[in-house]
Formats: structure tokens, C-alpha cells, sequence
């Protein structure tokens, strides 16, 4: 979250009020040496959409 924040196109997203949902993805594999992580998010602004907690 951090590093979302720290990034300008990602801060203005995660801050736009118009997004009444926000979804997040994870993915994260170690192999050997190489070790990568995935994040995704997915913002949602229209009337059909509803947010489950």
C-alpha cells in the first residue's frame, strides 16, 4: 500500500471519491533465487455495482 501511495497515478485512484469500490489481487511465488509478487487493483464507480465485506 505504501508504494501505491508513493506513486501519483495510483494515489489519485485510490483517493478519487467518483470509486464507491476497490478490489485488491495477490499473487506471490518463490522459485530458486527469483522470488516475485503480484498486486492488482480493480476500482469500481457504477450504479450495478455493490461492494461485499
Amino acid at each position: 500500500m505504501k508504494s501505491w501511495m508513493n506513486s501519483p497515478g495510483n494515489r489519485a485512484s485510490i483517493l478519487n471519491k467518483n470509486f464507491k469500490c476497490f478490489g485488491m489481487g495477490y499473487e506471490g511465488s518463490h522459485c530458486h533465487l527469483l522470488s516475485l509478487e503480484l498486486l492488482a487493483q480493480d476500482f469500481g464507480s457504477g450504479s450495478n455495482e455493490s461492494c461485499v465485506t
